[in-house]
């Protein structure tokens, strides 16, 4: 979905929830969005699986994802990296997949209302014949709109340099596909169950501008926060030109 680099938004669950968690196809999960006069650093890890199909690759692969968000004000910035194991036509490889690094600002927060801004980026560390990287620089500007527990994101997302890279694999990598140019949009809810338990969902995909495939992704979420640790339960699927057939993780958060 994106597949987890965290399936790279929900800006969706970044406005919304009190931890950084986030599923696998939303990149724009990771604009380092704030919540005003906050002041904290989230440090969190992460476990995703998934089995993917394409037109040319089959397979699966299961990732470790630690990552680091921090919150000041209305401003805010995150990194990310996974490792990964993934299995290609049969054949087994290891490896860390792309850097995400992002920054944002809340630019309106009202009593039921925001706003955010915020630019994601990624940086070729992944090995893109592995399918465990783009081989390229891709940034996502993204704005997220929330009205109470419902928001909606739009990001834009090209690549800087390395376009042969995409050639041939229209969305790449396997892990975390992207077009080479895209416009990806977003939109869900979370709600509370209990004083500590909420569950979500969300609806995303992506738009191709030039070359390459459109594509239709959903997740449902489950969050547990206990004091200063949030716990993440997700699941995902993906329909239309989607490679991700099914997909999980679980991921934990503590704020300090």
């Amino acid at each position: 979905m994106y597949v987890r680099f965290w399936i790279t938004a929900a800006a969706v669950s970044a406005a919304l929830a009190p931890t950084a968690a986030r599923a696998e196809h939303d990149h724009g999960g990771h604009a380092g969005h704030a919540q005003p006069e906050a002041r904290n650093l989230d440090l969190g890890v992460g476990l995703v699986l998934a089995r993917y199909e394409t037109q040319l690759y089959a397979g699966d692969y299961q990732g470790v994802k630690p990552s680091a968000a921090w919150r000041h004000g209305r401003w805010g910035f995150s990194a990310e990296i996974g490792f990964y194991r993934i299995t290609k036509n049969g054949a087994s490889y290891l490896g860390f997949g792309d850097v995400l690094v992002g920054a944002g600002a809340t630019v309106h927060r009202g009593e039921h209302t925001m706003i955010a801004l915020g630019l994601p980026m990624s940086l070729p560390t992944g090995d893109h014949a592995r399918g465990l990287g783009m081989g390229h620089v891709m940034v996502m500007p993204t704005v997220v709109t929330g009205y109470r527990r419902l928001a909606a994101s739009l990001t834009y997302g090209r690549a800087i340099g390395g376009d042969a890279h995409h050639a041939g694999h229209g969305v790449w990598p396997l892990i975390d596909p992207m077009n080479q140019q895209e416009l990806a949009w977003s939109v869900g809810g979370s709600f509370p169950i209990v004083r500590s338990l909420a569950i979500g969902g969300r609806l995303g995909g992506a738009i191709a501008l030039g070359d390459g495939t459109d594509r239709v992704h959903a997740a449902w979420e489950a969050v547990w926060t206990e004091g200063r640790i949030a716990t993440k339960l997700d699941l995902f699927t993906g329909f239309a030109a989607d490679p991700v057939v099914v997909g999980g993780g679980v991921s934990s958060e503590v704020s300090f």
